[in-house]
C-alpha cells in the first residue's frame, strides 16, 4: 500500500510538499515536470527562492500566522519555473495526526488566472458602464467607464441606494430603483445627473446573479438621442416639404373644386338681388336660394378644412376615436376633382361604419398619398381607374387601394418602402411617400404592404379597431 501512495505522490500533476518544523523535507516529481526544479534543488534552498518576488513577503506572513489553507479558503501565489516563466498555484494543506508534519498540495491555476485577468481587463476597459448591487440594493462595485461617464467613485457611493441620488427627479429615481430591483432585462432609458451637474441620457438593462445580487449594464446614449432628435426634425421638415409638393400637384383640381361652388354662390346671390327688386317678394324662392348658398359655402369650408388638416404637422396629435368614414371623406374632398378632371374613374366600395383609435389627420394623409400615387401611375391610360375597398378582417380595418396598373416588378417592390426611393422622374417625386406612410401605420400598431398576388397594383393597410 505504501508503494501505491508513493506512486501517487510522485506522479500527481499537482505540487506536493511535506514540511517538518518549518523546513521542507520532501517534494514530488511535479516540481520538476511542471517547474523544471529537481528535488535536490528544492530541498536545499528556502521555499521563497522559488516564488515570485512580489509574493514572497505575503507568503511568509501567511505561513507565520499558522493558518491552514483549505478547499474553501485556498492560498494563491506565484512560482517561477527554471526558465523564468511564472505559474499561479492554489494551495490547501493539513497537518499530520501528531501535529509534526504539514502536507500541502498546490494546483496549477495559471490558465484560470489568465482568463480572470483577461475578463477583468475587459470589464475595466469596455466602453459600457457596469454597476454591481448587493441584495440590499447598495452599490458594491463599479467599473472605470462608470467613473469616467458619471464621475462618482465607488468610495463616494458606498452605502447609497440604487440610482436615487443620481437621478434628476423623484419620478426617474423611483423608475430606476424599480427597474434595478426587479432585475429587468429589458433596456430602459433614464436621465442621470453627473457629479459635475451635467445631465446625460443613459440606457440600462439588468442581470440577477445566482447569489441574488444584481449587475446593471448601462450605456451613454446622449449623443445618439441628440442625433435621433436632429433626424426627427429633418424628417418632419421633409414630410412638410413632401406634403407641400402633393398640394402643389393637386392645386389645379382643388382650385376647380372651389371655383365651381363660388360660381354657384355668385349665381344664387344675383338671383336673390333680382328677387329683392321685384314688387312682390317670393319667400319660397328666397329661402331656396339661401339654402343653396349655405350648402355650397359648407362644401367650400369642408375643402378648406381638409387642406388645413393635410398641411399641418400631426405627429404630436393625441390618439382619439374617429369614424373611418369621416377620415375617408376628408381625404376624398382633396382629390376627387383631380380624378374627375383627368378622366380617372375613382370608385369607393363597401366602407364599413367603424371607429378607429388614431391620429385622424395622419391616416387621412396616408390615404391621400396612396390615392395620389395611384393617380400618377395610371392617369395617362385610356381607361384608367382607381378602386378603394374596405372590410373588417378579424379585429382590424383592412383598406385596399387598387389601380388599373399592371403591378410593380418584385425588384422594385422590395425597395419602394425605403426612404428616398422613387421611380418617378427627377423633380416629380421626393420618394418619401411610402416610407412615411409605413412609419405612420407602424406607429398606429398597424400593417402596410404591397400585394404581390394581385394582377393589378394594390396596396393594403390594416389598422386595429377601437375597443368598444
Amino acid at each position: 500500500m505504501e508503494i501505491w501512495y508513493k506512486h501517487f505522490f510522485d506522479y500527481s500533476p499537482d505540487l506536493y510538499t511535506v514540511t517538518h518544523q518549518n523546513r521542507m523535507i520532501d517534494v514530488n516529481k511535479a516540481w520538476e515536470f511542471a517547474l523544471g526544479w529537481k528535488r535536490e534543488e528544492v530541498l536545499t534552498k528556502p521555499l521563497t527562492d522559488f516564488m515570485h518576488p512580489l509574493d514572497r513577503e505575503r507568503t511568509e506572513a501567511f505561513i507565520k500566522a499558522g493558518v491552514m489553507p483549505t478547499q474553501e479558503n485556498p492560498f494563491q501565489n506565484r512560482y517561477l519555473t527554471k526558465d523564468g516563466a511564472v505559474r499561479w498555484y492554489s494551495w490547501k494543506a493539513h497537518t499530520s495526526s501528531d501535529g509534526q508534519y504539514i502536507f500541502a498540495m498546490g494546483r496549477d491555476i495559471t490558465e484560470e488566472k489568465s482568463k480572470v485577468e483577461m475578463m477583468q481587463n475587459i470589464v475595466e476597459n469596455i466602453p459600457i458602464m457596469l454597476v454591481f448591487f448587493n441584495k440590499e440594493g447598495d452599490f458594491e462595485w463599479v467599473n472605470e467607464e462608470w467613473v469616467k461617464q458619471v464621475g462618482w467613485s465607488l468610495s463616494e457611493m458606498k452605502g447609497q441606494k440604487m440610482l436615487s441620488f443620481l437621478a434628476p427627479s423623484i419620478d426617474i429615481a423611483e423608475a430606476a430603483y424599480l427597474h434595478t430591483k426587479k432585475a429587468d432585462k429589458s433596456w430602459k432609458d433614464f436621465s442621470l445627473r453627473t457629479k459635475s451637474g451635467k445631465l446625460i441620457e443613459t440606457s440600462w438593462a439588468n442581470v440577477r446573479l445566482p447569489s441574488g445580487e444584481v449587475l446593471s449594464i448601462g450605456q451613454d446614449i446622449t449623443l445618439r438621442m441628440h442625433q435621433e432628435k436632429l433626424i426627427k426634425e429633418q424628417q418632419s421638415k421633409i414630410v412638410s416639404s413632401a406634403k407641400m409638393s402633393t398640394l402643389g400637384e393637386m392645386a389645379g383640381g382643388i382650385a376647380h373644386e372651389i371655383n365651381n361652388p363660388l360660381t354657384i354662390i355668385h349665381a344664387r346671390a344675383h338671383q336673390l338681388k333680382k328677387l329683392a327688386q321685384m314688387e312682390s317678394i317670393k319667400v319660397d324662392e328666397i329661402v331656396n336660394y339661401a339654402e343653396k348658398i349655405e350648402q355650397t359655402a359648407e362644401r367650400i369650408a369642408k375643402i378648406i378644412k381638409g387642406l388645413k388638416s393635410f398641411s399641418r404637422n400631426a405627429e404630436q396629435d393625441p390618439f382619439i376615436k374617429a369614424t373611418f368614414s369621416s377620415i375617408l371623406d376628408d381625404s376624398l374632398e382633396l382629390c376627387r376633382e383631380r380624378f374627375k378632371n383627368r378622366g380617372v374613374k375613382l370608385e369607393v366600395i363597401d366602407v364599413p361604419e367603424v371607429v378607429l383609435r388614431c391620429r385622424p389627420v395622419q391616416i387621412s394623409q396616408v390615404i391621400l398619398n396612396l390615392l395620389n400615387n395611384a393617380f400618377d401611375a395610371v392617369h395617362e391610360q385610356p381607361k384608367a381607374w382607381v378602386k378603394l375597398e374596405a372590410e373588417i378582417h378579424e379585429r382590424n380595418l383592412r383598406l385596399m387601394i387598387t389601380d388599373s396598373g399592371k403591378g410593380i416588378p418584385p425588384h422594385i417592390a422590395s425597395k419602394m418602402m425605403e426612404p428616398f426611393f422613387s421611380t418617378k422622374e427627377v423633380g416629380k417625386g421626393t420618394g418619401l411617400g411610402l416610407s412615411i406612410s409605413k412609419g405612420i401605420i407602424d406607429d398606429h400598431q398597424g400593417h402596410f404592404w404591397y400585394d404581390l398576388a394581385c394582377k393589378h397594383t394594390r396596396f393594403i393597410l390594416e389598422l386595429p379597431l377601437a375597443l368598444s
